[in-house]
């Protein structure tokens, strides 16, 4: 007899559900298991008299609410006739797997694998976006790709912040997707928006934690941006830019010998001047 993939995890948040619910198990779950992850995880969030073991921890709060807020947070979907009856008798409540009517559970991944596939599908779109700047003429194919692995570190990129919201390498890496986007854009248009995407990325990173080469980074796509801007007539507002990149150069974080050594072309991601140290293109390689 063929079951439902989701059987199994539905049982367990059938489970979870009635250890919340249950009056009978409610004692031991609520003042037991939950009271010590609780205490492992946050050691002071309870004073004295909660933290006794006779102390009915489930006192606490509306259960009604705590059941909305575990489906919320684990992406549950119980059907309307089953929370109607539930919030009418909570109480007495006996919850059933036929009572679920979807779910779509999240898990959070360890950082460094989401990083490390955000990383891995960048590099292989890096090489395919430096074959179609070689030869403009292979096929669409390949562009295509190179986009399909673009959107996919995009995704994972954006996985990895929601992991470790404060990482400030993650938009610092995360920047060159939007660059190499540019690359590959047809419309001006396009390809501003990814300059002026990348920017905000190389910004925010370094506003989480200033970095040497961050000025270095911002200053280099603002003048990207100003020589598109001049392209299309706007003459002003390309020198407002290319001020901006040169008083870049000048705030605190960037020594003398990075501005000397490792001044890198953001379009190439090597060096502009060969013979640079190979500290620069470390940090090239980095991009």
């Amino acid at each position: 007899v063929a079951t439902s993939a989701d059987a199994p995890f539905i049982d367990v948040i059938v489970t979870h559900l009635q250890n919340l619910l249950d009056t009978s198990r409610r004692t031991e779950f609520w003042n037991q298991k939950l009271k010590e992850k609780l205490l492992f995880q946050f050691p002071h969030v309870l004073n004295d008299k909660e933290s006794n073991g006779e102390f009915d921890l489930s006192s606490l709060c509306d259960l009604r609410l705590a059941v909305v807020f575990f489906l919320q947070l684990s992406h549950v979907h119980m059907t309307p006739k089953s929370l109607c009856t539930y919030f009418d008798s909570y109480d007495s409540f006996t919850v059933l797997a036929a009572d679920i009517q979807n779910m779509a559970p999240r898990i959070k991944n360890i950082f460094p694998v989401i990083m490390s596939q955000a990383r891995h599908a960048l590099i292989e779109a890096q090489a395919l976006v430096k074959a179609y700047e070689t030869d403009p003429n292979r096929p669409r194919i390949h562009r295509d790709t190179a986009l399909r692995l673009l959107a996919i570190s995009d995704d994972a990129f954006k996985a990895t912040l929601r992991t470790v919201p404060y990482c400030p390498h993650t938009p610092f890496v995360w920047a060159d997707v939007h660059l190499q986007r540019s690359k590959l854009s047809h419309m001006n248009e396009d390809k501003l928006i990814h300059l002026e995407r990348a920017l905000k990325m190389f910004e925010l990173s370094h506003a989480n934690l200033p970095m040497p080469f961050s000025w270095i980074a911002i200053a280099d796509v603002l003048k990207l941006i100003a020589n598109m801007k001049r392209e299309e007539g706007l003459g002003t507002e390309a020198d407002h830019l290319d001020a901006r990149a040169a008083y870049a150069l000048t705030l605190p974080g960037t020594p003398p010998f990075l501005l000397e050594f490792t001044h890198i072309d953001l379009m190439t991601n090597r060096p502009k001047h060969e013979g640079d140290a190979p500290l620069c293109y470390t940090i090239a390689q980095y991009l």
